[in-house]
């Protein structure tokens, strides 16, 4: 709600004839004008407002066609990436698939083939099981060897081989590893 300065009571509110402006006479007679914007112009500073949100969540931005344009199509393809792959690491490819092609029409520039991504994920899950299997039998070379094909093909993937190796082959650890820190 606004105010006339030095005003505590509105005497007359009113529209201009062309429904541009609103009018406000006060008690002492003073007036206020405000331009009151087009839809146009309020959807258009809405979508603008919200181009950081719908750049990380591209289900809403798909949701809201009138906000669609290249620049943040384009920004928003790294998020349906993101979720492609994270799809696909968890089995799901003919998902992962169309998540990826989404991807690649809302930003042809990126650098991907989405059914080779799919393969390179599918296979850096099978080289980790590989690895803790060798892990498992005290094979911390292989293991480790493992675990660094799987990182080339995911480098998303968060763990030091070295370290993992030797967390899953050591007696009476837990056989879940975190992952994380040191380097690779």
């Amino acid at each position: 709600m606004k105010t006339i300065p030095g005003e505590s009571t509105i005497n007359i509110v009113s529209f201009t004839p062309d429904g541009k402006h609103l009018a406000a006479l006060g008690r002492s007679s003073s007036i206020r004008m405000w331009r009151l914007k087009e839809f146009d112009e309020l959807l258009t500073q809405g979508c603008n407002w919200l181009q950081d949100y719908l750049a990380n969540h591209p289900e809403a931005l798909e949701d809201l066609q009138e906000c669609q344009d290249k620049s943040l199509l384009a920004r928003a393809a790294s998020a349906l990436v993101k979720e492609a792959e994270k799809l696909a690491r968890d089995g799901r490819v003919e998902r992962a698939a169309v998540k990826f092609r989404q991807a690649l029409s809302w930003n042809p520039n990126l650098n991907l083939d989405p059914e080779v991504r799919i393969q390179q994920l599918l296979q850096a899950g099978r080289l980790v099981k590989e690895g803790e299997k060798l892990a498992k039998d005290s094979d911390i070379e292989g293991a480790v060897t493992k675990f660094q094909q799987a990182l080339r093909l995911d480098p998303n993937l968060d763990f030091d081989p070295q370290r993992k190796a030797q967390h899953i082959a050591t007696p009476g650890s837990s056989s879940i590893y975190q992952g994380g820190g040191g380097s690779r």
